[in-house]
């Protein structure tokens, strides 16, 4: 799958996407400290999560964002209105499961934040720099 991805720097876009997502994952997991992470959301066309996976086989296409063994911010769907967390309100989902609503990301421009401590098991999520939740992870 890494033939639908362009990687400049730290910016990823996918230019050649032929499914409908993708999971991209950093070569490297966060195995200790505390690291802060920001995703630009250039456009989101439809849904999109950011967060960390417990399993790394879970990269490419074949794993769908609701299936995904995560914790993650759940942007919802961009063309709908609901108050679901599960499909289309944001949110945070931790291991397949919706938790709390998140405020919604815009279509073009957001920055979603993630700050994960791992010697304090914990990630905490932020939209434009507003704090959105926390929860733990092993």
């Amino acid at each position: 799958d890494r033939d639908m991805l362009v990687v400049d720097g730290g910016v990823v876009t996918c230019p050649g996407l032929v499914t409908d997502f993708v999971n991209v994952l950093t070569r490297e997991p966060v195995r200790r400290g505390a690291h802060y992470f920001e995703f630009h959301m250039h456009y989101i066309g439809d849904e999109q999560w950011c967060g960390l996976v417990a399993n790394p086989a879970q990269a490419g296409r074949f794993v769908s964002g609701r299936r995904l063994e995560a914790w993650t911010y759940y942007a919802g769907r961009m063309r709908s209105n609901s108050d679901n967390i599960v499909d289309g309100q944001a949110a945070l989902h931790a291991l397949g499961k919706a938790v709390v609503p998140f405020k919604k990301p815009g279509r073009e421009g957001s920055v979603i934040g993630m700050l994960v401590d791992v010697g304090k098991g914990a990630v905490a999520f932020s939209l434009n720099g507003e704090l959105q939740g926390a929860c733990a992870i092993p």
